[in-house]
């Protein structure tokens, strides 16, 4: 989720260049058309393009042969990414303990009376009435209440297992839930993660896991760079398209620079040429009043 709010992020910015650029453009009378070349190429190049190569790339990685030392390098980002969102370790050891407690200790807990403590209240601590052990995992009980608006309330369930292998854990609920259905919703939410995180891995492996803040560094040196190929037809048509378009406005803005610089040269020599009459004319008076004093 952060990654595309970060990628929406980067193309309102580049659109807001390109508008404000196309504006400057039709207010100013001088360097209009360089303004509003400079606006399209923002737009085509930096933005239209790059989500092109994203969507070729989605459709059939194969379609684009992408450098292997870039490749390589991205996936292993990719892939260190996902191991910081979601540790696989935890996620399947906490499934794994939670579902122990289900299948073994579901009878005890149904059973037992579950006293919960108050987390805001500062003078309670951990008791056995609040407290129970199934097997090797102890399971603490507590609740929240709704003091701080950005901490989290409810039905709290902390999980430690007496092996140090795993770690401990928490699992929360609303304040209606039992401790059955919080054990259930949190076991229902690890099993989301693992799915998640196999559809992510599925998504890395295949190559198809470029983003637009990922092809937009290869892609805006595209006509000097090779690590970008395309492959099949409908790529190469894009890349041919995409590489003509570059071309085409590196070629205009440099005619574009020198004409500027022609008219501007221009425009200076007619002012000399106007300063060197005017201080003629002012000569030839000035020897005319002589004369006639």
């Amino acid at each position: 989720m952060l990654d595309f709010v970060i990628n929406i992020i980067i193309i309102l910015v580049f659109l807001f260049i390109s508008y404000y650029l196309w504006k400057k453009g039709k207010e100013r009378k001088e360097n209009a058309l360089l303004f509003k070349m400079i606006s399209l190429f923002v737009l085509l190049h930096i933005v239209i393009f790059p989500i092109i190569y994203v969507l070729i790339i989605k459709n059939d990685s194969s379609s684009i042969e992408i450098d292997s030392k870039v490749l390589s390098f991205e996936k292993k980002s990719k892939l260190n990414n996902l191991d910081l969102s979601y540790n696989k370790n935890e996620i399947e050891n906490q499934k794994l303990i939670v579902e122990d407690i289900l299948n073994n200790g579901k009878k005890l807990l149904e059973r037992e009376t579950i006293y919960w403590f108050n987390d805001n209240d500062i003078s309670n601590e951990y008791e056995a009435d609040h407290s129970i052990t199934i097997d090797n995992i102890v399971l603490y009980f507590y609740e929240r209440d709704k003091e701080i608006p950005h901490d989290p309330y409810g039905r709290f369930i902390n999980v430690a297992p007496k092996d140090k292998n795993y770690k401990e854990f928490e699992l929360k609920g609303d304040f209606d839930m039992s401790v059955i259905e919080i054990l259930e919703k949190g076991l229902r939410r690890l099993e989301l993660l693992s799915k998640e995180r196999k559809n992510e891995l599925n998504i890395i492996e295949s190559n198809k896991f470029w983003s637009y803040k990922e092809v937009l560094p290869y892609t805006i040196n595209i006509l000097f760079s090779d690590s970008f190929k395309p492959k099949k037809s409908f790529s190469q048509l894009v890349h041919f398209f995409h590489n003509v378009l570059v071309a085409v406005f590196l070629l205009g803005f440099i005619v574009g620079l020198l004409q500027n610089s022609l008219e501007n040269n221009e425009e200076s020599n007619v002012e000399e040429r106007l300063e060197r009459i005017e201080k003629t004319l002012k000569e030839i008076e000035d020897a005319l009043n002589r004369k006639r004093e």
